[in-house]
């Protein structure tokens, strides 16, 4: 009896108390529930995570860390880079007035040929450049019709049905990029207009004939003018305001067309001047 109590006691001081900080193995487990002993591990304090940092075990240790360092780390994230355009403008040469929308740098824009051939575009680049920054280069129209092609055709189709608009087509014109034939072209056209103008429209062919007329004076183009179309064209201008006299049962008139001051006094018989 006393042997068997004495083997009982060194089997108690063999077998060690379970620490609240090291996980009991399963074989531990299973030992420990077959002989219905439980241990019970007192620390409410520790949440979930705090207590798996006092694991021993490699594998949530290994997790412990990776948790740590995501937490820790900071993704730092370029600004975007701004899209460079060129800004929607118009643009004037001898194959008309084109307009053209904004557009990203390193890329090409089209407008419409103004005077045609149809279905014909002018292209033109938007570019950086190391010395003025974004800007547009020239304009590509040499698939298009000019200026001198489109007065031509008027010149040669005005009627009294086609008058009001092509009168309406001169105020479009390119005026600073006209050449001396286009001059030419330009004066024959105005001066068959105030021929032909009559009926209703008569009244809206003048003042068209008469606005293409000043811009023409302001132009650069006015140097392209020769001594005999300068001629003409003070012609037409009398003529235009007497029509406007006269059919328009005016006494007096006063027009201003930009830069252009025009006046004129009907006088009849017996009347001074």
């Amino acid at each position: 009896m006393l042997l068997s109590s004495s083997l009982f006691s060194s089997s108690l001081l063999l077998s060690p108390s379970p620490s609240p900080f090291i996980k009991p193995s399963s074989a531990t487990t299973q030992t420990t529930s077959s002989s219905s002993y439980s241990p019970s591990i007192s620390s409410p304090s520790l949440s979930q995570s705090a207590a798996s940092s006092y694991s021993l075990s490699s594998s949530q240790s290994s997790i412990v860390t990776s948790s740590s360092t995501t937490s820790s780390s900071t993704t730092v994230r370029p600004s975007p880079i701004p899209t460079l355009t060129c800004p929607s403008t118009s643009a004037e040469t001898a194959a008309g007035n084109t307009e053209w929308d904004e557009t990203v740098v390193g890329e090409s824009s089209s407008s419409d040929c103004p005077y045609g051939p149809d279905g014909a575009e002018a292209l033109r680049n938007c570019f950086l450049s190391p010395n003025d920054g974004v800007i547009w280069g020239e304009v590509q129209d040499g698939g298009c019709f000019t200026a001198t092609n489109f007065l031509q055709t008027l010149s040669n189709g005005i009627t009294k049905d086609t008058a009001f608009s092509y009168s309406e087509m001169l105020l479009d014109l390119p005026f600073n990029s006209l050449t001396k034939t286009d001059m030419t072209f330009f004066v024959d056209i105005v001066s068959q207009l105030i021929s032909v103008a009559a009926g209703d429209d008569t009244f809206s062919i003048l003042g068209n004939v008469l606005d293409a007329i000043n811009e023409v004076l302001i132009s650069d183009s006015v140097n392209s003018l020769s001594g005999d179309s300068a001629t003409v064209l003070q012609n037409v201008i009398s003529t235009a305001v007497l029509d406007i006299l006269i059919k328009g049962n005016n006494p007096e008139v006063i027009l201003e067309f930009g830069n252009l001051y025009i006046g004129g006094k009907y006088i009849g018989d017996g009347d001074s001047v």
